[in-house]
């Protein structure tokens, strides 16, 4: 064998075998790390989807006192305009399902 005096001068002088068995360590340790990094970050994955369903549950509460809001606005002009009691009682209707929306959304929250 040669007389290397480098830095790779250890890595040289071995035999064929040690080498190999030396290379597939390192492809072990390289396997072994990523597969830690993969498993950690589908765990962030995962937390990250349980959030985003919350929002997704949390917004759907909003959508529908948005939808309420509107309609009862909707029902209280028309009665301004038409003084209909029938749309009165309708928007009486709605203030009530509109109270038990924000309290169900609320105690979600």
């Amino acid at each position: 064998m040669s007389e290397s005096t480098g830095g790779l001068a250890f890595f040289t002088n071995l035999r064929i075998a040690n080498k190999i068995a030396a290379g597939f360590g390192l492809i072990l340790l390289i396997l072994a790390v990523s597969s830690v990094i993969a498993y950690l970050t589908f765990g962030q994955v995962a937390a990250t989807v349980e959030e985003y369903s919350l929002l997704v549950g949390t917004s759907a509460y909003y959508r529908d006192i948005d939808l309420g809001v509107t309609r009862l606005r909707d029902h209280v002009r028309e009665y301004y305009f038409s003084d209909n009691e029938d749309t009165a009682n309708l928007a009486v209707k709605d203030v009530t399902e509109l109270r038990q929306l924000v309290t169900t959304a609320l105690s979600a929250a």
